[in-house]
C-alpha cells in the first residue's frame, strides 16, 4: 500500500513522506498531491523517500516532473533518502542542464 504524509511546516513549505511502493498504480496519488502544492509556489519542498520500497519509472518521472517545474518558479526541491541508483539518474540528468540535486540519506 501507498501512503502520502504531507506536512506543512510554514506558509510556503512543505514536506511529502512518501511509504510503500512508487510505481505506476501509485504515481497518480503522487501527481495528484504534489501538483497543487506547485500550484501554490512554495518556497520549498521535500520530498521522504527514505520509506519507498519499490521505486519504478513512472514513479521516478513523477518525481522528476516535479523537480523539473519547481525552479521555473523559484521553488526549491529536496529529495531525502534517495536510493543511491536513482541519485546517479539525477546527477546525470543535472549534468546535461537539468536541474540540479540536493540530497541527504536517512540510512
Amino acid at each position: 500500500m501507498f501512503r502520502i504524509h504531507v506536512r506543512r511546516v510554514e506558509e510556503h513549505t512543505f514536506i511529502l513522506h512518501l511509504k510503500g511502493e512508487l510505481t505506476a498504480s501509485s504515481s497518480l496519488a503522487l501527481h495528484r498531491t504534489l501538483d497543487p502544492i506547485l500550484e501554490r509556489r512554495p518556497r520549498a519542498v521535500s520530498i521522504n523517500l527514505s520509506d519507498v520500497e519499490t521505486m519504478d519509472e513512472a514513479g521516478l518521472s513523477t518525481v522528476m516532473n516535479g523537480i523539473m517545474a519547481a525552479p521555473s518558479q523559484g521553488t526549491y526541491f529536496y529529495l531525502i533518502g534517495l536510493p543511491e541508483k536513482v541519485e546517479e539518474v539525477y546527477r546525470l540528468r543535472s549534468q546535461q542542464g537539468g536541474p540540479g540535486l540536493v540530497s541527504g540519506r536517512t540510512h
